[in-house]
């Protein structure tokens, strides 16, 4: 296959993706919102097109990381160029272009384990007991 029949191919399937979360992400918040009372769409729940809306992201960025590996030249030649690096003589510039993509890399993904940190170590308990939202009877 060609690089453009691919790229216009993945490029689609990111287009899907962004709409099917759009979709998906829609429907959790105005047709089963919270509370919504066990309501159920095409035989899901609120947590269950949680569920989907999850798998459609990973999906979604597997499809991503394709796309940036099929453009990592580009990516790591404009990361140098915005980082303000000089120009190299041809010889030394992919070294140094690749390094600035692989910082970038790192850096992305320093981002993402902060994040991940800073909301592990953030979850709160809830302010009332389970049991004791229902009158101390357990919903079933």
């Amino acid at each position: 296959m060609r690089k453009n029949a691919v790229n216009y191919a993945l490029d689609s399937l990111s287009l899907l993706g962004m709409l099917a979360l759009l979709g998906t992400g829609t429907v959790m918040k105005f047709v089963l919102p919270p509370g919504s009372g066990g309501k159920t769409l095409s035989g899901l729940g609120r947590h269950g097109w949680g569920d989907v809306h999850f798998w459609i992201a990973a999906a979604l960025v597997a499809v991503l990381v394709l796309h940036v590996a099929l453009h990592w030249a580009w990516v790591c030649a404009t990361t140098r160029r915005v980082a303000g690096a000089e120009r190299r003589p041809p010889r030394l510039r992919k070294r140094a272009d690749l390094a600035y993509g692989v910082a970038f890399l790192a850096l992305l993904l320093a981002g993402l384990g902060g994040f991940l940190a800073l909301a592990r170590s953030s979850v709160a308990a809830p302010a009332v007991p389970p049991a004791a939202e229902h009158g101390g009877e357990r919903a079933h």
